[in-house]
Order: structure tokens, then C-alpha cells, then sequence
């Protein structure tokens, strides 16, 4: 968080799609995995390789957190990923699996 309001995801314009409408952060999960359910916090720019998240005050992710983030529109989601992770209610990866479009 460079300031206050303001947090940096490693997610970007190459890892969604953005068509119809950016990402959607729903949760968090720290180093000790625990899942917390997010809201009012929303992507205020996507970039090529970096998403910025605007944040009410009550909101302070840590350096190294997990963001989970829905997609608006989970079709192209396809086209743009060749491998996608299926992960559990904890964060956990569950499987992997190829995406042949």
C-alpha cells in the first residue's frame, strides 16, 4: 500500500479479461491462510501487468496477501488463460486444468 486507500495486485490487462468490465476482489487470505470476504473494495485501473484497488479506510492488506478476484465475464477468461486453478472456500489449490479453445 504506497498510501493510504490505495493497494497494488500483481494482476493485469494480460492475466483477465476486461471487455466487459474489470475484476472483481471478493477475498483475501494472508500467510496463515485465513479467508476474509472483501467488500466495497473495487480495481480503480487495470493496467497491462499491475491492477490498482481503491480501499475504504477499514481495509489494510499486507505485502504477500492472496486476492481473489472475479471476472465480469468468465467466456473470455478462456481465451485468455491456457491453464485454469480450481481453488477451495480456504484459497487452496484443488486442480488445474487446460483450457483447448
Amino acid at each position: 500500500m504506497p498510501e493510504p486507500g490505495v493497494a497494488w495486485l500483481d494482476l493485469g490487462r494480460r492475466d483477465v479479461p476486461f471487455d466487459a468490465g474489470r475484476p472483481t476482489p471478493f477475498a483475501t487470505s494472508g500467510p496463515v491462510g485465513a479467508v476474509r470476504t472483501l467488500t466495497r473494495i473495487a480495481v480503480a485501473e487495470l493496467y497491462d501487468q499491475h491492477a490498482r484497488l481503491a480501499l475504504p479506510p477499514s481495509e489494510h492488506p499486507e505485502l504477500g496477501d492472496w486476492v481473489g478476484c472475479g471476472e465480469s465475464h468468465p467466456c473470455t477468461l478462456f481465451d485468455t488463460l491456457s491453464v485454469l486453478a480450481d481453488v477451495d472456500d480456504d484459497c487452496r489449490l484443488v486442480d488445474a486444468y487446460r483450457a483447448l479453445f
